[in-house]
């Protein structure tokens, strides 16, 4: 499982079992592009739900394409439990909202991210539970994190891998700025 929900849902049986009262929401993208595999498997985490009583307390949020930050804002903690990633924009836009996040330690993080030992729940479980614990000591903290604006540096990447101009003839920084 790529991006972890498998471990999401052990998360919750682990919290729900202590007594947690906390509900989650999984956005699944592209899942009509799903091949046969992956959609067997997001079936079986449905049924897991099922088993363990939770399905009442996670939600798959299923999309083609939408903007990730809107949902974001309305959300208390971002967990990021992937097995291997990139640079994880969203745990960028979780940071920039003010939105405590978990990450796993498959590659570096930006700072301000709880990181956690990938596919290590005991690991995850702690970290949670002591955001969940010491929730405004985190947000204090985020609200105190420069978040740096990479636009210009990103435009510059990009013009550099396809060109020096925009298609509008003019170099694309002098178009999209800096």
């Amino acid at each position: 499982d790529l991006y972890g929900f498998d471990l999401l849902i052990q998360l919750m049986k682990e919290l729900r079992g202590r007594g947690r009262r906390i509900r989650l929401l999984i956005a699944v993208m592209g899942v009509s592009a799903q091949t046969g595999e992956e959609r067997n498997h997001y079936m079986r985490l449905r049924r897991e739900l099922n088993e363990y009583g939770l399905s009442g307390d996670v939600m798959f949020y299923e999309v083609d394409d939408t903007e990730f930050y809107p949902i974001l804002k309305k959300s208390h903690l971002f967990i990021r439990p992937t097995n291997t990633d990139g640079y994880g924009m969203s745990i960028a836009e979780s940071l920039h909202g003010r939105i405590p996040c978990a990450a796993s330690d498959v590659c570096r993080r930006p700072e301000g991210t709880v990181v956690f030992r990938s596919r290590d729940l005991a690991d995850l479980a702690a970290k949670v539970s002591d955001i969940i614990d010491r929730y405004p000591h985190y947000k204090d903290q985020l609200q105190n994190l420069q978040v740096g604006d990479y636009a210009a540096e990103l435009i510059q990447v990009y013009s550099s891998i396809a060109g020096k101009e925009s298609p509008s003839g003019k170099p694309a920084v002098e178009v999209y700025g800096k």
